[in-house]
């Protein structure tokens, strides 16, 4: 399996082994330990300072207190806010901590991805059947249209840093190397 570039095919090499970076948010819940971690972190840098005095998350928390008050939900739904909360009621910094434990946050973050064989063979077979590249793996009018395009209509299994990622593969692929004709060219030597 050869990852040399070949004008105009697509094949399964040309994708193993490339990375990319994919956005990821996953749902975790504060530990003890992380929640004394963050209360430190916002006290310390002014981050809770400069929110307390932001006047989006000061209505933000109020509506979350109305919210919390009235029955509306039971459990505070992000930390920001509660530590925001309990400071007005005058908690101390333990007591800050306390009331985040075991709450929910989204965590975001950049993980590099790569593609594997199997991922190749995928996403080489999802091709083939929208009719990207034939079964030799040359790329079709529709697909160079699609790349033109800067495009490339593939099956919604295929993240979309992924799908970036393989366009981005294939119109390297779809580059054509310049050959200049030296045929034409006149050389003029100077005695």
């Amino acid at each position: 399996m050869s990852n040399n570039i070949v004008f105009g095919l697509f094949k399964i090499g040309l994708l193993v082994g490339q990375t990319y970076y994919e956005t990821v948010t996953e749902e975790h819940v504060l530990s003890v330990s992380e929640a004394r971690e963050l209360v430190d972190y916002w006290i310390d840098s002014g981050k809770m300072d400069e929110w307390m005095s932001d006047p989006e998350m000061v209505e933000a928390e109020e509506i979350i207190t109305a919210q919390l008050e009235s029955g509306l939900i039971s459990t505070p739904p992000n930390p920001v806010t509660e530590v925001m909360r309990q400071i007005k009621k005058g908690a101390g910094h333990d007591d800050l901590a306390k009331a985040i434990e075991g709450i929910s946050a989204e965590i975001t973050s950049e993980v590099e991805t790569t593609i594997s064989y199997d991922d190749a063979a995928e996403i080489i077979a999802d091709m083939e059947e929208k009719k990207l590249i034939t079964k030799e793996g040359k790329m079709t009018d529709a697909m160079i249209r699609q790349l033109e395009a800067g495009t490339l209509d593939l099956s919604e299994r295929h993240s979309q840093a992924k799908q970036t990622a393989i366009l981005n593969i294939a119109q390297r692929a779809n580059t054509k190397a310049v050959v200049n004709d030296d045929s034409k060219e006149v050389r003029v030597t100077l005695k």
